[in-house]
């Protein structure tokens, strides 16, 4: 792997810069807790999105630069394998951010070497500012678009002017607000842990 795939994939370096802050308060909670994180997989290109064997989803917010992958490397406790990774999960929603190991109907196997299959994306973090936080909206990520059209109208939505050709948003000052949003609760994510 190269430098500079190793920085995009296993660092924050290329996430989006306001969910950023809100990754780097989720490393350091799990840092704090003892949980020894790594990420494994944080920005992905298209390519690598659609070369994961793994992967219910063709496109993903790892291609936005909005999620990430974590290894958490302190053993598991032998009763409870998912343990460290729900704690970490459930603190990840209540500062706004979606988890993984909630999906466990797209998952129901869990995924391959990850806490002995259990049910969800457990190593899954995502943060994506309202109202992005439930998904992408429908004219942003069409069913017969590519990965790549899709992620450069989620960064036209995200930068407040409107989709490609053929798609229809509010955009705009609502774009803006959506920045200001993210930047926000990053901001403030990243307070609660410093306090």
């Amino acid at each position: 792997m190269s430098a500079a795939a190793n920085a995009r994939l296993r660092t924050l370096t290329h996430i989006a810069p306001e969910a950023r802050g809100a990754f780097a308060a989720l490393l350091a909670e799990a840092t704090a807790r003892g949980y020894l994180p790594a990420v494994v997989s944080a920005v992905r290109t298209c390519e690598e999105q659609a070369g994961l064997a793994h992967t219910k989803a063709a496109r993903s917010w790892h291609v936005f630069g909005r999620a990430v992958d974590l290894e958490l490397r302190k053993g598991p406790p032998k009763n409870d394998p998912t343990k460290f990774y729900r704690e970490l999960g459930e603190w990840w929603e209540a500062q706004g951010g979606t988890w993984g190991g909630r999906w466990v109907t797209l998952y129901p196997d869990g995924l391959p070497g990850i806490a002995g299959g259990a049910p969800g994306d457990l190593v899954h973090f995502q943060w994506t500012p309202p109202p992005l936080t439930t998904g992408v909206p429908q004219e942003l990520w069409p069913t017969d678009a590519t990965c790549d059209e899709v992620a450069a109208n989620a960064e036209r939505y995200l930068a407040g002017s409107t989709p490609a050709a053929g798609a229809s948003s509010s955009g705009g000052a609502a774009g803006a607000w959506v920045f200001l949003v993210g930047a926000a609760a990053a901001v403030l994510a990243l307070w609660k842990v410093t306090r």
